[in-house]
């Protein structure tokens, strides 16, 4: 793969040098002449010339905004992180031989499988019910994909796949301010009790971060000084976890923490310690959040008596109708992303003593089980499938690197961020989920690494 870029490096460089050096002179401009909005056109315009110049800028921009997506929004259909990501592709697509790195791509057995899903999912807008509610979904699906050939072609160094797991735990630190606030100040003054907008996926990005900040702090270069900014970041993460007040992910804690610890191999004592201070470090956190409020949750998630849905309740009553949907056409399923349509119109009141009344098309709340409904057996099939390839790529990768601590840590840092996800989409429907794709397209870039190691594919050209 070879992945030079157009311009060549040297006039990139320049061209870099004469923006840095035009910004000032540009917001100068902007407030003189047209105040905050002629601002953001010229930072646009600056920023897409960037992106263009090196397609690496957009990428590391769209995984710092990721956190952010619920908030960064443009209009209904379209968010800040969606439309970086739009730019960065067509920047990429466009150089010398995107089109080649696509095709090395395209071959792997876990692209095949991605691909197929997708294709599955075009197709079953023949057989649905709602065919166009769901053209908006289909896109997103199709960007999704695309991210993965993005990330995996992009991202063809160790380094670089550090940088971008770095990047992402910045930009989660930074988004836990931001739901402090919005909790605390907006939230409240609102009279609400909680994070407002998706709160499940503000969740599961730390429960993420927190193994790739244990790798950092596990990490034989990182010193002393180092190890206490990252104890004091934990309590951060901690934090955010508990005003999220997400169940599911406050569930998945403990797990994260022993796998990542697992990687390592530390001493009895050390675990000891540890683990000590890591839930000293939790206790600090639920001591400054909502505890009573988490709590209370998490005795109203098990109530299911009367028309009180909640997280058991509600799921177990999305879960029944999805499996009576299943039964309609087990085979090719009923369609992509249509279990909400027909929920909206057909079963809110189906279920014996269901009262709520639901505003919202609400999926299935379980990603595996989405998949079999909507797109049957052949997309539950299709879904092992691309399962089966990306553990057996991560063990491959694990076997290579046994004899290298520091990428031995960081391809299991990436397993236990993977398994986390996975876990968690049990309780949710995340096939949507930027994060995922963007882990998907970073294993597969992983393997690459480990083949190229062994000489097995061409070396690539460092951007």
């Amino acid at each position: 793969m070879n992945l030079s870029y157009l311009p060549s490096s040297g006039n990139s460089r320049i061209l870099i040098a004469i923006l840095i050096i035009c910004l000032p002179i540009a917001t100068g401009i902007a407030f003189a002449f047209g105040g905050i909005l002629t601002l953001a056109a010229f930072v646009g315009i600056i920023y897409t010339i960037l992106v263009f110049t090196n397609p690496r800028i957009g990428l590391y921009s769209m995984v710092f905004l990721l956190p952010f997506d619920s908030y960064f929004l443009i209009s209904d259909s379209i968010s800040l992180t969606r439309l970086v990501g739009i730019l960065a592709f067509t920047a990429w697509i466009i150089r010398k031989d995107s089109i080649s790195d696509i095709a090395i791509i395209l071959k792997q057995k876990l692209a095949i499988g991605l691909t197929l899903l997708a294709g599955l999912s075009i197709a079953s807008l023949l057989w649905a019910d709602y065919q166009e509610q769901v053209i908006i979904d289909l896109l997103s699906l199709a960007q999704l994909l695309v991210l993965f050939f993005f990330v995996a072609s992009l991202v063809n160094s160790w380094q670089r796949l550090r940088t971008v797991l770095l990047i992402f735990l910045a930009a989660v630190l930074f988004s836990v301010p931001i739901a402090l606030y919005q909790f605390y100040v907006v939230d409240r003054y609102r009279g609400g009790d909680g994070l407002s907008g998706t709160v499940n996926e503000f969740a599961i990005q730390i429960i993420i971060a927190i193994p790739i900040l244990l790798y950092y702090f596990q990490s034989k270069k990182t010193n002393v000084l180092g190890k206490i900014m990252l104890i004091l970041a934990m309590i951060f993460l901690f934090l955010g976890l508990a005003i999220s007040q997400s169940r599911t992910s406050i569930l998945l804690l403990p797990l994260v923490l022993i796998l990542q610890v697992r990687l390592v191999g530390w001493s009895p004592s050390k675990r000891f310690l540890f683990f000590a201070a890591i839930f000293l470090s939790l206790g600090v956190a639920l001591y400054y959040s909502p505890r009573t409020s988490i709590v209370q949750r998490f005795v109203k998630d098990f109530d299911t008596s009367g028309s009180a849905f909640s997280f058991v309740s509600t799921r177990g009553y999305l879960w029944w109708i999805a499996v009576s949907e299943f039964a309609k056409n087990p085979l090719l399923g009923i369609g992509f992303d249509n279990f909400r349509y027909h929920f909206l119109y057909s079963y809110q009141f189906v279920y014996p003593g269901a009262t709520q009344v639901w505003t919202t098309a609400m999926p299935v709340h379980n990603t595996f089980l989405s998949i079999l409904v909507q797109l049957g057996v052949l997309g539950g099939m299709i879904t092992i499938y691309i399962l089966w390839q990306l553990f057996a790529m991560l063990h491959i990768i694990k076997k290579r690197v046994a004899n290298n601590f520091q990428r031995s840590l960081l391809v299991g840092t990436l397993f236990n961020c993977l398994i986390a996800f996975l876990l968690y989409s049990l309780l949710a429907t995340s096939l949507f989920d930027k994060i995922l794709w963007i882990m998907i397209g970073l294993v597969q870039a992983a393997y690459f690494l480990t083949l190229r190691s062994a000489r097995s594919i061409p070396n690539t050209t460092q951007i």
